[in-house]
């Protein structure tokens, strides 16, 4: 659910221009790639969440 609360955020900045801050949500994530081991497949989940995480921040340095 985090993951989809953050890309739907992101969505809202190219269809209507707003961009609302999804706090929980990015705890969610940080504490997701914290718990998992780095290794094989959950390493490339933990860097997948790390760059949507990377995403966001850029996002809303710019748009909130």
């Amino acid at each position: 659910m985090a993951l989809l609360k953050i890309s739907s955020s992101i969505k809202d900045i190219f269809y209507d221009g707003s961009f609302k801050r999804e706090d929980d949500s990015v705890e969610t994530l940080r504490s997701t790639i914290k718990a998992l081991e780095i290794s094989g497949e959950n390493q490339i989940k933990s860097h997948i969440l790390y760059e949507v995480l990377m995403i966001y921040r850029l996002l809303d340095s710019r748009y909130a």
